[in-house]
This record gives structure tokens, C-alpha cells and sequence, in this order.
């Protein structure tokens, strides 16, 4: 349990949940700022593009694009 909070737990887990944060963080504001424009221009759906941007953090490219593919799937974008 030397340097670590769980037994067995890797070092470098805290780092990984440093960085999922940091991609969520992003995610959310992504997100809350498309939201603050639909609005702002009084729309109840997202463009297209605006889609399209919430899908981009899904592209096997981006960090933790499985965890955006699966979230994203849930709710049908």
C-alpha cells in the first residue's frame, strides 16, 4: 500500500483519472456552451454541426473515446 489509496492499485491510475477528468471537463463545457446558444437562439434541437462536434470526441483519435462513443450512444447522437 506504499504511496497508493487501494491495495493493488496502480500508480499510474491516479494520473488516468486526472486525465478522464480533464476530457469530461472538456466534454461538459463543449457542451454547456452549445446549450447556452441553442438558448440564446431559442432552439430546442442542435444543429447538425453542433452534432457533429459532440461526435468528434468519440473519433478513435481522441482520449477516452470509447467512454464519449458509449455516452454519446445513449442518448442517440
Amino acid at each position: 500500500m506504499q504511496g497508493t489509496k487501494t491495495a493493488g492499485t496502480p500508480r499510474s491510475w491516479p494520473d488516468l483519472d486526472h486525465k478522464r477528468l480533464k476530457q469530461l471537463q472538456l466534454f461538459n463545457k463543449t457542451l454547456d456552451r452549445i446549450k447556452d446558444i441553442m438558448i440564446a437562439e431559442g432552439r430546442k434541437e442542435m444543429s447538425e454541426n453542433e452534432k457533429a462536434l459532440l461526435r468528434s470526441f468519440r473519433q478513435p483519435d481522441f482520449p477516452f473515446s470509447l467512454m464519449f462513443e458509449v455516452y454519446l450512444e445513449q442518448r442517440g447522437l
